[in-house]
C-alpha cells in the first residue's frame, strides 16, 4: 500500500525512543510492555452501569480506507488484570505487535484491561466448560461491547472486519463473545480457553483458529476439544492446533505464526444463510418426493441425516423421524398439506446420534 514504509518508521522510532527514555527515567515499567504501549493511547471508558474499563488503543494516522478501518480486539489473560492500563500489554502481544507493524495504516487495535477482582467470564478457569444460560454475562464483557459500539460510531470502522483474540482467561472471553454476540466478529483466535459447547451452532460462520496444550495445568484442554468437535460436526469454519508439552503459556506460538495477520485480515463477516424450509430435507429449496424418500430412508436406517437435515425432516415435531414424516412431506409436495408446524421450543436431545 502506498505510504506503508513511511507509516511504520515513525511508529517504530517513537516506540523505541520513548521506551528507552522511560526505562532510564523510571525503570519500574516493564520494557516489554513499553514498545507496544507507547504506540497505543491509554484511555478509560465508563460503561452505562458504571463499570470502569481502562484500555489501550491504536488508531492509524492515515485516512480511513473507503470501506473503513478493520478492528482487532485483544483480551488478556489473568496476569494482565489491574487498573494501571499497562499490565494487559505485558504478555501475549505478538499478534498485536504484528498487526500494528503490518496493518498500521488500516487497522484499529483495542486492548482493554479487566479489573483485578474481575474476569471476562465469571467461572473458575479450571472449569473448562460452562453454560452461558446459567452464567450471567460479566460486567467487563458488557463494558467491552459498549466500548466497541462507541468506537464504531466515533471512527470509520468496517463492521464486516471485526476480529477478536485472547488467551487463558481471555480465551474464555473470546468464546463467550462469539456465543453471546453472534454475527459480530468475522474471525477469532481463542487460545487455551473454555467455552459453552452448546452455542456452537451460532458460531458456524466465524473463521476460528483455536489453540491449546494437552498438559495445560490451568484451563483443561477438554473444553477446547469439545468445542472444536462440536463446530466440526456442524461444518464450522474451524482449525485447531494442539500442543503436547507447552503447558499454559502457548500464546507466543499461537500469536506468532507466520501467516497470522494475513489469515485474520483476510476474513470478512459472513451472513448466516437463510434457514432451509421445513420439509426441504436435501436443502435444494424445494419440497418434493425426493425429500420424502430421504426421510423414509432415514427412518429405516438406510441413510444418516445431518443434524440440520434431521430437524427439517421432523415435520410433525414429535422429536423423531419416521414414516409419518415422510408421508406428510409427500402430502405437502402434492398440495394436500398447506403448511407445517414451526418448532418454538428447543429439542431436549438431538434427533441424530
Amino acid at each position: 500500500m502506498k505510504g506503508e514504509g513511511s507509516m511504520k518508521k515513525p511508529i517504530k522510532f517513537l516506540a523505541y525512543l520513548l521506551c528507552a527514555l522511560l526505562t532510564i527515567g523510571i525503570g519500574v515499567v516493564p520494557v516489554a510492555a513499553n514498545e507496544l504501549a507507547l504506540s497505543m493511547e491509554g484511555k478509560t471508558f465508563t460503561a452505562s452501569d458504571g463499570t470502569v474499563l481502562p484500555y489501550r488503543m491504536y488508531v492509524p494516522w492515515a485516512q480511513a480506507p473507503q470501506e473503513g478501518f478493520s478492528l482487532y480486539l485483544h483480551l488478556h489473560g489473568e496476569e494482565g488484570r489491574g487498573n494501571d492500563n499497562l499490565a494487559q500489554t505485558a504478555s501475549g502481544m505478538e499478534l498485536v505487535n504484528q498487526i500494528i507493524e503490518e496493518k498500521g495504516e488500516e487497522a484499529i487495535v483495542l486492548v482493554p484491561q479487566c479489573a483485578a477482582n474481575s474476569q471476562w467470564v465469571n467461572v473458575p478457569l479450571t472449569q473448562g466448560v460452562y453454560s452461558i444460560d446459567q452464567v450471567a454475562e460479566s460486567l467487563t464483557i458488557k463494558a467491552v461491547m459498549e466500548l466497541l459500539e462507541q468506537i464504531k460510531t466515533t471512527y470509520a470502522v468496517n463492521t464486516n472486519q471485526l476480529y477478536v483474540g485472547g488467551h487463558s482467561m481471555g480465551g474464555y472471553g473470546v468464546w463467550d463473545l462469539l456465543a453471546r454476540y453472534p454475527g459480530i466478529f468475522a474471525a477469532a483466535i481463542p487460545v487455551c480457553g473454555g467455552a459453552d459447547i452448546n452455542k456452537a451452532p451460532s458460531m458456524k460462520q466465524v473463521a476460528i483458529r483455536a489453540y491449546h496444550s494437552a498438559d495445560d495445568p490451568v484451563v483443561p484442554v477438554f473444553g477446547t476439544r469439545n468445542m472444536v468437535d462440536s463446530l466440526k460436526e456442524r461444518s464450522g469454519n474451524i482449525s485447531y492446533e494442539e500442543f503436547t508439552d507447552k503447558g499454559q503459556e502457548i500464546w507466543s506460538q499461537a500469536y506468532g505464526v507466520a501467516d497470522g495477520v494475513e489469515w485474520l485480515f483476510g476474513k470478512t463477516l459472513q451472513e448466516e444463510p437463510a434457514p432451509a424450509l421445513q420439509g426441504d430435507v436435501n436443502a435444494d429449496e424445494s419440497i418434493d418426493a425426493k425429500d420424502a424418500l430421504e426421510t423414509l430412508k432415514s427412518a429405516v436406517g438406510k441413510v444418516k441425516l445431518t443434524e440440520d437435515a434431521a430437524l427439517r425432516a421432523d415435520v410433525n415435531l414429535d422429536d423423531k423421524i419416521d414414516a409419518k414424516d415422510a408421508l406428510d412431506i409427500l402430502k405437502y409436495a402434492v398440495g394436500k398439506i398447506k403448511e407445517f408446524p414451526q418448532r418454538e421450543e428447543p429439542l431436549n436431545q438431538p434427533l441424530v446420534d
